[in-house]
């Protein structure tokens, strides 16, 4: 299909602008772009750190291996989505963005699953964490931080010092991870959202995401690749514009060959004296080589315009 264009898209939205349109009417092509970036780096930094979870919980907490690799499984799904939104956005193929537009829904599910599943996990598997906390804290430093610029202190702790540290750690624990499960929660489909919205951009032919992907008129009419659901396109003043409706229909000559081109029926009369083509010219050859006024009048003098007449005299032009 010439220059890609699907005539089989689906037809621009219908009805009143959302609400996000009056908010902002710029293309969201940057701002997909920008939270698909963010968002895949954060999911794949988050997979990598549960897979490397694996092999500190082989040895401490072996039931917790299982939910290491499920939550790493999840957060590289959710990588890989952002990651192929942001090259739909990119690419700015409708196909690509609708697909992305179904998978961010899909994407906020997981994302809110795995908070879910990271909240379970925190509060049915306490006595296995916070155990896991002792067996690794205990004979090893523990930096403390006083401020976010201020002072630090580096603490050996001893197994009654691990305990205490670790039972409030999973305490602070508590409340970031629910949280951290409202917020992701909140955010993802907040995202998915956007999604759509650009989604309807890219259908919408007079949205600015189309600016700078949608061919010219004049190829759209030299193609004839205008799609029906696109308003037809204002000619100005090009060739096309007979072909409007409302536009005049071209001048047509008149019926029959063109007159001859010395026929002397047709001939213009020359600036001779004498006759030519039945027209008669007065004048002699004298007076067109003295004076070329000559054909007026004998009796017609030359006056002066400006000054008044004699007495008795006419008081109009004479010519």
């Amino acid at each position: 299909m010439p220059f890609g264009i699907n005539f089989t898209r689906p037809p621009p939205p219908q009805g009143a602008p959302p609400r996000y349109a009056r908010m902002y009417r710029s293309s969201l092509r940057p701002v997909i772009m920008t939270i698909g970036v963010i968002s895949a780096l954060y999911a794949f930094l988050w997979a990598g750190a549960s897979f490397r979870d694996i092999s500190v919980d082989k040895s401490n907490a072996p039931r917790l291996q299982v939910f290491d690799i499920v939550l790493g499984s999840l957060y590289l799904f959710i990588g890989c989505i952002e990651l192929f939104g942001t090259v739909a956005a990119y690419m700015q193929k409708i196909a690509l963005v609708r697909i992305y537009a179904i998978l961010s829904l899909g994407a906020a599910a997981v994302i809110t699953a795995t908070a879910l599943l990271r909240v379970i996990i925190h509060f049915a598997f306490k006595s296995t964490l916070i155990n896991e906390c002792i067996t690794l804290s205990t004979g090893e430093e523990v930096i403390e931080r006083f401020g976010l610029w201020g002072p630090f202190s580096e603490t050996t702790l001893t197994k009654d010092e691990a305990t205490t540290f670790c039972n409030h750690a999973w305490s602070r624990d508590s409340f970031s991870e629910i949280a951290w499960f409202l917020g992701s929660m909140l955010f993802s489909f907040f995202f998915a959202s956007i999604a759509f919205a650009y989604y309807r951009q890219v259908l919408d032919p007079a949205s600015p995401a189309n600016a700078s992907r949608a061919p010219s008129n004049q190829v759209r009419r030299e193609l004839g690749i205008q799609p029906t659901h696109y308003a037809p396109p204002y000619g100005g003043y090009s060739g096309s514009l007979p072909e409007l409706s409302y536009g005049a229909p071209a001048f047509a000559p008149p019926p029959g060959p063109p007159p001859a081109e010395f026929d002397e029926s047709t001939k213009p009369p020359g600036y001779s004296n004498g006759k030519s083509g039945g027209y008669e010219f007065g004048g002699t050859p004298e007076d067109d080589k003295k004076d070329p006024f000559a054909d007026f009048e004998n009796n017609h003098t030359e006056r002066d315009v400006t000054s008044r007449p004699a007495p008795g005299g006419n008081e109009g032009f004479r010519i």
